[in-house]
């Protein structure tokens, strides 16, 4: 189970890379579509273009840019560069047809904005006025063979707010991705990835406790041995050494309190322990609470068991040490040191984890290397 586990927790996280890495692929090709046709039309006059050849049956669209430039406008500059608050309302109405006349496409929609203010990377403030540059993108619709058709569009003037628009250009685009499916994917795929991690946290941990249970089970003793060994952790006290069994005896014996076997962990402590080193990773989907679960198993268990008080300590202090070295590679991105350390610095957080889990499964101290050690 252990195995399954690791494979399913490795999975996991190659999945969720791998839809972030959808969705990001998605967006970088949304926003640098390529258009087939450029044409400058005039704002005012219904315009009909030359026939346009297309590749047939894949999605395509049409999108307008034009420069706008309000009426006087209160203006300033703000963190993302000028703040203005333009009002504008261009009438946008256009139709496609292919070659047989069949009507392919037709809209009548506004270019507008007037909801208050507005931020810009490409605006022009000037005294009177502000300048800035719209884009707008219209409805998907696809060709028939052979390709090819023919748009009319007419860019109606500004008569609410007298906003006017120059260079405008119609930009025809062709053989778009499928967008819509590869969103689908990447949200699935992102969504996928922490479901598997904790599915697979969940079957090692079980495996783990499993193994350990199997592994530190007390070998059985008739009753008069048994009554002899409790009588002699009774004369030494709650936690008094039994003579000739302190772990070295057999399998199970070592240290009685109260009649009870503490001179190797039991399956409790082992649990715990391997929890303070595995509970972190489905903890960072909380703030902080890489560092918070093993806190809260030092505080409430650390004083009954000096064993799962340790295990606690290197998980706390490793994750401390993690959260220092992550905020260092994130600055170094910047400088696209960071992006090479990344995934080194992950593998390693990973593996040093599983390595101290299964030590402790096993009744085994394990000192985290690498490792800050704030709290002793």
């Amino acid at each position: 189970m252990r195995r399954i586990g690791i494979a399913l927790i490795v999975a996991g996280i190659l999945t969720g890379i791998a839809g972030l890495g959808v969705l990001a692929y998605t967006i970088v090709h949304y926003l640098d579509q390529k258009s087939v046709k450029s044409i400058h039309i005039p704002p005012g006059n219904e315009t009909t273009t030359d026939p346009i050849q297309l590749i047939p049956d894949r999605p395509s669209r049409i999108a307008i840019s034009m420069d706008v430039s309000t009426k006087p406008t209160k203006a300033e500059k703000g963190r993302e560069g000028e703040i203005s608050t333009p009002r504008y309302k261009f009438g946008v109405s256009y139709k496609i047809i292919d070659e047989k006349g069949n009507m392919l496409a037709h809209e009548d929609r506004p270019i507008e904005w007037n909801r208050g203010m507005k931020a810009t990377d490409k605006v022009i403030v000037e005294n009177t006025h502000a300048t800035l540059t719209v884009k707008k993108s219209f409805s998907i619709f696809k060709v028939p063979k052979p390709g090819i058709i023919r748009i009319s569009i007419r860019v109606s003037p500004d008569v609410e707010y007298g906003a006017v628009a120059s260079n405008v250009i119609l930009r025809v685009h062709n053989n778009l991705p499928q967008f819509e499916s590869f969103i689908a994917l990447g949200v699935i795929m992102t969504m996928a990835g922490p479901i598997i991690f904790v599915t697979g946290l969940i079957i090692l941990i079980i495996g783990i406790t499993r193994a350990a249970e199997t592994l530190y089970a007390v070998c059985p003793v008739n009753p008069a041995e048994g009554a002899q060994l409790q009588g002699e952790a009774q004369a030494y006290g709650n936690y008094g050494n039994v003579a000739g069994m302190t772990g070295e005896g057999r399998p199970g014996w070592g240290r009685y309190a109260e009649g009870r076997m503490v001179g190797k962990p039991t399956s409790d402590e082992t649990v715990l322990s391997v929890i303070c080193h595995l509970a972190p990773l489905a903890g960072t989907i909380m703030v902080i609470g890489h560092v918070l679960i093993p806190l809260i198993i030092l505080i409430t268990k650390g004083k009954e068991s000096e064993f799962v008080a340790y295990n606690a300590r290197e998980s706390l202090n490793f994750q401390l040490s993690m959260t220092i070295y992550w905020i260092c590679t994130v600055v170094l991105m910047f400088v696209l040191v960071g992006i090479l350390i990344a995934v080194p610095l992950a593998i390693f957080e990973l593996s040093v984890m599983i390595k101290a889990s299964i030590k402790a499964s096993r009744g085994e101290r394990y000192r985290v290397p690498m490792c800050i050690r704030f709290v002793k």
